[in-house]
């Protein structure tokens, strides 16, 4: 199934259907996306398989901010939470102690990368009110892809439904990781503001 993001977007049931049971590739503000409801394990099982990955830490959309705020220890990094997000940012946040087991199969030594990017994806995350997994629509090791062409076909065939956008080309570079606790940067992407603390 192949579907353009605005067409998702006003048939709100299909949105949460696809956004909480289905594996999908979407378009963002940095490279195409390849997800999936990240609290259903079967499925995560699945885009690791389609992309030959054996590393298990995946990064997340948010489907909100109230739901960084219910789920992450974020005293002290409200402020980088505000100036990075949406964004092509990827906030790397430690989980609270009561939560400290959700999404466990794809966290790493408690922390996980969280995003909103600042595109019409993160309308339908917050559609289907799950936290979807955030990982580029590529064999692992391969260049990212930044239009629905650099997708390779066995993943295009690989996923249940296809999200496109009217203007195929995403920005094409990935996001910047900021370790939120140590202030690092873990990886330089696409988004290029000064640190703010």
């Amino acid at each position: 199934m192949r579907i353009e993001i605005s067409d998702l977007l006003g048939k709100k049931h299909l949105c949460k259907a696809i956004m909480q049971t289905k594996v999908f590739v979407y378009p963002t503000d940095t490279v195409y996306g390849i997800g999936c409801n990240a609290e259903n394990k079967e499925l995560v099982k699945r885009i690791l398989k389609i992309k030959k990955r054996s590393n298990l830490t995946m990064s997340v959309i948010a489907p909100s901010f109230n739901w960084i705020c219910e789920n992450f220890m974020i005293e002290g990094h409200e402020k980088l939470i505000k100036n990075y997000l949406p964004g092509p940012y990827t906030l790397i946040l430690k989980l609270k102690e009561k939560k400290k087991n959700y999404l466990k199969h794809i966290a790493k030594n408690g922390k996980i990368g969280v995003r909103i990017p600042n595109h019409k994806i993160s309308l339908a995350v917050s559609i289907g009110k799950k936290p979807i997994i955030t990982t580029s629509a590529n064999i692992s090791g391969f260049k990212p892809p930044k239009s629905l062409a650099e997708i390779p076909k066995e993943i295009i065939k690989s996923v249940d439904v296809v999200i496109t956008q009217k203007n195929e080309s995403c920005y094409g570079m990935a996001s910047t990781v900021i370790d939120c606790e140590s202030g690092k940067i873990i990886r330089k992407g696409s988004g290029n503001k000064p640190l703010k603390f």
